[in-house]
C-alpha cells in the first residue's frame, strides 16, 4: 500500500492502476478498496475510480458504503445501465 501517497496522486499515469491491479492480483481486495477511497479523497471528481470503487464494495457486500458512491455517480451523471442493474437491490 505505500507504493502510493495520499499526496501523490496522479490520475493521469499509470501508477494507481498498476497499485489497484497488484493488489487485486495477490488478493488483497480490501487494500484495493482503501487505496480507491484515498484517492477519492485527494481527487473526488475522478469518476473512474468511483465506478470501480462501486464494483469492489458490491463484490464485498460492502453496500452501506457503496451507496454514498453510487448517488455521487448518479449525481454527476457518470453511470451506465448495467452498473445501475448490477448494483439495484431486488429482494423484498
Amino acid at each position: 500500500m505505500d507504493v502510493v501517497v495520499a499526496s501523490d496522486f496522479d490520475t493521469t499515469g499509470p501508477r494507481i492502476d498498476n497499485a489497484i491491479r497488484a493488489l487485486i492480483d495477490v488478493g488483497q481486495l480490501y487494500d484495493a478498496i482503501e487505496l480507491l477511497q484515498q484517492v477519492l479523497i485527494a481527487k473526488p471528481q475522478e469518476a473512474k475510480y468511483r465506478r470501480l470503487l462501486v464494483g469492489f464494495l458490491g463484490e464485498t457486500q460492502l453496500v452501506n458504503e457503496q451507496d454514498l458512491h453510487l448517488e455521487q455517480l448518479i449525481c454527476e451523471r457518470q453511470f451506465d445501465v448495467s452498473m445501475l442493474i448490477a448494483t439495484t437491490e431486488t429482494s423484498t
